[in-house]
């Protein structure tokens, strides 16, 4: 990222996401001092990999299961991340203080969130600055979510006449941003494309035609 990027997104007050990512947000990046809502570990990190690469420091909470070889895949920075699979019965403490020393926490928590809790939370996001992603943000029934990122359609490439692997993934991700009433216009990206790549899938290309590539990229 250029100093003029760097200086553009601290005036938005964003971390920045990658570029196929940018049209679902108002301002092109997360938010600092809100919570996000994602409705899969994939968009997950996917969210976190243009931040930590920039610098960020994020934590994955509650995710179990949640490969490293699968966020490095992504594009999440190894170095910049700490996961917690399981946080026990008093993951709101555990949160709290990780609030305060990440710059972005994902989390999944075990079960729906209390008014009470999710607002002493989200008060101490604003107040630290920091951007939580919240896993089945609509499933946990949490108010105050600036972006609400959502899979709404999905199809897998590689498998035909009952022989075959798994290549790519394109998928239909609609945002649904606070104040609106519904989801806006989805962007359509391979998450991931054959070169297990984050991409966007502008002209509605088969996964073939995707070059390779190692880092997010849009084509």
């Amino acid at each position: 990222m250029t100093a003029a990027d760097a200086a553009a997104h601290a005036a938005l007050d964003v971390h920045p996401v990658a570029i196929p990512l940018q049209p679902l947000f108002p301002h092109a990046g997360l938010p600092r001092g809100q919570w996000v809502g994602v409705s899969a570990p994939s968009l997950m990190l996917a969210l976190l990999a243009r931040p930590s690469q920039d610098g960020a420091w994020c934590a994955v909470v509650g995710v179990d299961g949640l490969g490293l070889a699968a966020a490095q895949e992504s594009g999440v920075a190894l170095e910049r991340l700490v996961v917690i699979p399981r946080p026990g019965p008093r993951w709101p403490d555990v949160l709290a203080a990780l609030i305060d020393a990440f710059d972005i926490v994902a989390i999944r928590t075990p079960s729906a969130v209390s008014v009470g809790i999710a607002r002493r939370l989200q008060a101490r996001v604003r107040q630290r600055r920091g951007v939580v992603v919240l896993l089945d943000a609509v499933e946990r029934a949490v108010d105050g979510i600036a972006v609400d990122l959502r899979i709404v359609e999905e199809h897998w490439e590689g498998i035909g006449a009952g022989a075959g692997s798994l290549r790519a993934r394109r998928v239909r991700v609609a945002a649904q941003t606070r104040g609106t009433p519904r989801h806006g216009r989805p962007v359509t990206l391979w998450l991931p494309d054959p070169a297990v790549a984050i991409a966007a899938d502008e002209h509605g290309r088969s996964a073939t035609a995707s070059p390779a590539s190692s880092t997010l990229r849009a084509v």
